[in-house]
This record gives C-alpha cells, structure tokens and sequence, in this order.
C-alpha cells in the first residue's frame, strides 16, 4: 500500500468519527426554540425570521464560499467550517439582541455551506469513485456516518430539557463542546489533493477570484443544466428540499398549537424522532438499493402522504390521543425520510463525476437547495398567518403532489439509469 494509500485509508475510517460530531450542531435544535425566546426573550415571530434568513445566507454566501475552497483546499475548508460553527454559537450565547443573533446564524450559513462543499467531497476524494464498489462504499460510509449522528443526537437531545433545567445556557455550552470537537477533529485528516492541484490553488489570484467564480458558476449552470441527468436531479431538489427543511416549524407548530404539547414534551418528541432516523439509516440505504432509480420517487410520495394523513387524521373524530400518536407515528417517517434524502443526494451528485466537477455541482446544488428552502419556508410563514394548521397540512401535501408527479415523471426518462443507458455527454468522468 502507497502512502497515499494509506492516508485515504486513514481519512475514510476517520470520516465517521468526524461526521458524527460535525455533520450538523449537535444539542441545540431540540432547546433551540425555547432558548430564544425564554432565555433571549425574542418573540415567536422574530425566531421564525431568523431561522428564514439561514438558507438566504447560504445563498449569498456560496459563491465566496467556493472561491475560498478553491483556494485552500478541501482539507483546510473542513477546518474553517467548524471554527465557523463555534463562531455562530458564541454569538448565540453572548449576543444580547436580534443583530448578534442575525450575524451568528451569518456564520451558520457560512459553515453549512463549507460543509456542503466540501465534507462529503473530501471523502469522495478518498475513494475510487468510478468504480461500482466504490460509489458503494461512499453511500456506506455516508450512511454510517448519518446514523452516528443521529443517533448521538437523538440520545444527547433527551438530555437537553434536563440541562436546560440546570441553566438556560448549559444546553448551548454542551453544543459548542462538540462544535470545539468537531473542528479538532478536522485538523486529523490527512491531505491527499495532488502536486498539480495544489498549483492550481497556488496559481489563484485573490483579487480577480470572485469575478472569475461568478463567471464560472454562471457558466457551469449552463453546462450542467445542458445534462438532463443533472437539471433532473436539482429540479428534483427545488421541489423537494424546500418542504423537508420547512416542515420543522411545522411540524413543531401542529403538535404545540393543534395538540397543546408542552416545550418540555416537544424537546422529548424531536429527541426521540431524531433517534429513530439515526437507528434507521442502514435500513434507508439498503432501501436505495432495492428501489435502485425509484428511490427518489418512493421517498418523496411517502413524505408528501404523511402531510395528507396528517390532516385527514386531525380532521377525523378519532379519539384525541389516538390522533396524536398516528401523528406523531407520520412525522417520525418524516424524519426517516429526511434521513434517507440525504443519503440519496450525496450519492446520486457524485456519480459518474471527477474530482474537478464535484464542486461546482455541490454548488449548483447548495444554490438550488437553498433557494428552495427559502421560498418554501417564507410562504409557509405566510400561510401560518391566516390558515389552521391541521388544514395548511392538507394544502401543502396537495400542491406539493401536484408539482412532484410532474418533476417525476420528467426525471423517470433522464435520471437513476444504468451508465450504458445515458449518453456520453451524461458522464462527468473524463480524467
């Protein structure tokens, strides 16, 4: 075995370990609510602004982000990332008014769009992924490294209403912890970018960066939506993505409005749905294997059937607390699904692709991703305004039908075929 054998080798079994800690804060959204507006005394309505401006950030962000990585390194952006991620709960934690707030989650949007760039790129750095057993492995390890996840977070979450209790502030000191080990753990990997790369790097002039990387964005989009493979996939993400991120709110706002569950009750629930969707991600990615090209499609009616459900069943004269567990039995899939998307979205974006593409179609992806959850998440904050909640559900899981028959019947001729199905211009895999 090579030395950079070895270091890819080294780098791969880490991924895990780091994944588990980094992939996303870790106790801080089951108390994340109530920690600003009992602790921060924010009103509900500036929390839900806020939380709206993260994805807006992410977009603003994402050009200046890829420069930055491009310039560095994925290596050095894992790194910068997590510092990111201490930085925005600092803030959260010193801030005294919206401002500070709107700034940490500004570091928020920063170190998620790092991540998006580079964590799963930098593992597929690692492996061959051309090869069948390849492209394996990375679904593996991203399927592993979700489940530790959640998995630690659904456990750690149990404990947060208990910290809480303690003091106000303990829950986000105990995130910045693992934040703290995340961005330790980062500094661990081993470089395996090579000479030529790193020239490349080195050759990048800072002042005409930006410019040049709007133009090259602008142009890969052009590339990129010119492949019916790719302009499925982030069609198939704007119509998605913006209803999974949007759901958290309002999920939280059925069970704490139309079912009068407690915050305390409500950090329990999430803790033990985030549980689930860590146990479970195996399960999802043995599912991807069995639905092959149809997995997309099963997971996204499935999701959009548990909005229907959800409201058929808060409509129906069924006894309260039996209503209540359905609904909390349908947003547990909700979750499990989220998990699953995840899975598929790295993958299918890093199929038939090399290391100089991977990037520009994470950004195109993180554009579009964002750009979905921001509209998405704004008009629901709209529609919470004048309408139930029990009957948004149904609304919602009406339109989004709608839309995703039609995304998926364009994607089912162009997306998840075999290799030798799609045309030479579909395969990003010249060296």
């Amino acid at each position: 075995m090579t030395n950079i054998e070895k270091k890819k080798d080294y780098n791969i079994k880490l991924y895990p370990t780091y994944s588990m800690v980094a992939a996303d804060f870790i106790f801080f959204y089951a108390i994340e609510y109530v920690f600003l507006t009992s602790v921060k005394n924010f009103s509900s309505a500036q929390v839900v602004l806020l939380d709206s401006l993260i994805p807006l950030f992410c977009i603003l962000v994402n050009i200046p982000c890829t420069v930055f990585v491009e310039k560095i390194g994925k290596k050095v952006g894992m790194a910068v990332s997590n510092f990111a991620m201490m930085l925005c709960l600092l803030l959260l934690i010193l801030g005294t008014n919206i401002y500070h707030v709107a700034i940490g989650f500004f570091f928020n949007a920063i170190g998620f769009c790092l991540k998006r760039l580079v964590d799963t790129n930098f593992l597929a750095e690692n492996i061959e992924m051309k090869a069948k057993e390849g492209r394996r492995l990375f679904s593996t390890v991203i399927a592993i490294s979700n489940r530790n996840y959640y998995v630690l977070d659904g456990v750690t979450s149990f404990l947060t209403g208990f910290t809480f209790m303690i003091n106000g502030y303990l829950p986000m000191i105990i995130s910045l912890a693992f934040a703290t080990m995340a961005f330790v753990i980062s500094l661990m990997f081993k470089n395996v970018e090579t000479k030529e790369e790193e020239r490349e790097a080195e050759k990048l002039k800072v002042g005409n960066a930006f410019k040049r990387e709007f133009k090259n964005v602008i142009d890969s989009f052009k590339t990129l939506l010119k492949s019916k493979r790719i302009r499925s996939f982030l069609l198939f993400v704007l119509a998605f993505n913006g209803i999974l991120y949007g759901s958290y709110m309002l999920r939280s706002t059925m069970l704490s409005e139309y079912y009068e569950i407690d915050d305390s009750s409500l950090a329990f629930l999430t803790a033990g749905m985030t549980l689930v969707s860590g146990l479970t991600a195996i399960v999802q990615e043995k599912l991807k294997d069995k639905l092959k090209n149809k997995n997309l499609a099963f997971i996204s009616l499935v999701f959009i059937g548990t909005y229907i459900l959800t409201s058929v069943v808060a409509g129906s004269t069924m006894p309260f607390y039996f209503k209540l567990c359905i609904t909390i039995f349908f947003f547990m899939l909700q979750y499990i699904i989220n998990s699953a998307n995840e899975i598929a979205a790295s993958s299918y974006s890093k199929n038939f692709t090399t290391s100089k593409i991977r990037v520009k179609i994470s950004a195109a992806y993180a554009i579009v991703k964002n750009l979905s959850e921001f509209i998405t998440t704004f008009t629901f904050g709209l529609l919470l305004e004048g309408i139930a909640i029990e009957k948004l559900f149904m609304y919602i899981g009406l339109v989004f039908a709608v839309i995703l028959t039609f995304v998926l019947l364009y994607m089912r001729k162009h997306f998840g075929l075999k290799p030798e199905e799609y045309d030479k211009s579909e395969i990003f895999d010249a060296k």
